[in-house]
């Protein structure tokens, strides 16, 4: 009898412990993947406005969330942080963030390219040529759009620069509207501005032009580009992939949808209004190259930069670590 119930009790201690261990089998959850994807108003942002519209899925458990910031210098603070997990930015400031993050931020495609003209009210300004003595106002001394012109002045052998230094784009700009300049150096989507706004004023010269008649017909001006943080790639790999993907696919729908893409541009604050992007698209030249497609083209860049000042571009040239 004591056999028996001794049998019984095991038998009851068992099928206890089983149906205990049924109850408690962890239930397996995803890891929840937050990406800060930033931009700023402008060239750099307009080529995304896409992704803003739709928002599309990176994939279960995956969250964007988008900024759009109006300064630099705060983009720039976040990127320190490594607040940010993917950015539309300037080419040399994805430069100078590598070298001041350690290789913290890689390239991951570029997608601006020359974005660079020459505006003027007067009539006699046809050729590089003709600037030679002339008073050509340009802003932020020692900005890229300075190193890129000055660079195309002194391979014209124009030596006799007469170059009037304003602090910021939208200052110049007004000097344009009002009159009180009438030969400026501007990117897009200040040139749209001040043409609108004052119908004596026109593109004299387009400067990656002049710049291809220099290095070539195949040479571009990378002006934007895209920065991924190293760490976060690292670790969601296919993320990446994907949002690289889809944000080349809105790049291309921009381009071939202008008037529906200025309508987003103006919805998400990116530039003032619809009508001015859709003037601008076509003369920002919004692209997508990869980072392989694009490196020989940014090393030259990087390159001239550096020669005019090393700070340009965070005081070395970026090596192929910088490309993702």
């Amino acid at each position: 009898m004591k056999k028996i119930i001794s049998l019984i009790l095991t038998l009851l201690v068992t099928f206890s412990f089983t149906a205990c261990s049924k109850e408690v089998k962890p239930k397996v959850v995803k890891e929840k993947i937050n990406i800060n994807v930033a931009s700023l108003k402008g060239p750099t942002g307009m080529g995304m406005v896409k992704l803003l519209e739709d928002k599309p899925s990176f994939g279960e458990n995956v969250e964007v969330n988008y900024s759009i910031e109006s300064a630099p210098d705060l983009l720039k603070s976040k990127l320190l942080n490594k607040e940010i997990d993917i950015a539309a930015l300037p080419t040399n400031l994805a430069s100078i963030m590598y070298n001041k993050t350690k290789g913290a931020y890689q390239l991951g495609a570029v997608n601006t390219l020359g974005v660079l003209y020459v505006i003027t009210s007067r009539d006699d300004i046809k050729s590089i040529d003709d600037l030679d003595g002339k008073k050509i106002g340009i802003s932020s001394k020692g900005s890229v759009p300075d190193f890129i012109f000055n660079y195309i002045l002194d391979k014209n052998h124009i030596e006799n620069k007469n170059i009037n230094y304003i602090m910021e784009h939208g200052n110049l700009a007004k000097q344009l509207i009002s009159g009180d300049s009438d030969l400026s150096l501007l990117p897009e989507p200040f040139v749209t501005m001040v043409t609108m706004k004052n119908k004596n004023l026109k593109v004299a010269l387009d400067v990656q032009e002049k710049f291809r008649n220099i290095e070539g017909k195949d040479s571009h001006i990378p002006m934007g580009c895209i920065v991924i943080r190293k760490e976060f790639a690292k670790n969601h790999p296919q993320v990446v992939e994907k949002f690289l993907k889809e944000y080349e696919d809105s790049i291309k729908w921009t381009n071939e949808n202008v008037i529906e893409a200025s309508k987003l541009i103006e919805k998400f604050q990116i530039l003032p209004s619809a009508k001015m992007a859709e003037l601008a698209i076509p003369k920002c030249n919004l692209v997508y190259m990869n980072s392989k497609d694009s490196k020989d083209m940014l090393d030259k860049f990087y390159e001239l930069l550096m020669n005019f000042n090393p700070k340009s571009v965070g005081g070395k040239i970026p090596d192929e670590n910088f490309y993702y």
